[in-house]
């Protein structure tokens, strides 16, 4: 993989040969604000879509935030964990709405 400084840089002198997605990458990697904001509210709408589900979020906030960043990503996505019982809730609560799901993968 390569680092997203890397990429940036190489985005910015060839900015007219850069796939939008990957342009929309570069403009998080810029800002980012931008980028943690999107992640904050994701992990938040996990927490509060899982407290039905018995999670709390003092205890949930960071796999929320593993999860919620693998959600933030197209495509399907896996989240490798040992923890089985509240990552699989929280990859469930995820992949609603989303066209590929969030999967545990159980490490």
């Amino acid at each position: 993989m390569l680092y997203p400084r890397i990429l940036a840089r190489g985005a910015q002198r060839r900015r007219s040969d850069v796939h939008p997605a990957l342009s929309e990458y570069v403009d998080l990697i810029k800002q980012p604000r931008l980028a943690l904001d999107m992640l904050v509210g994701a992990q938040q709408r996990l927490l509060i879509t899982t407290e039905d589900a018995g999670l709390d979020g003092h205890e949930n906030v960071v796999d929320a935030l593993v999860v919620a960043t693998a959600a933030c990503a197209d495509g399907p996505m896996k989240v490798a964990s040992t923890d089985g019982s509240h990552i699989p809730k929280l990859c469930h609560a995820a992949s609603v709405g989303r066209n590929s799901p969030v999967e545990w993968v159980r490490v």
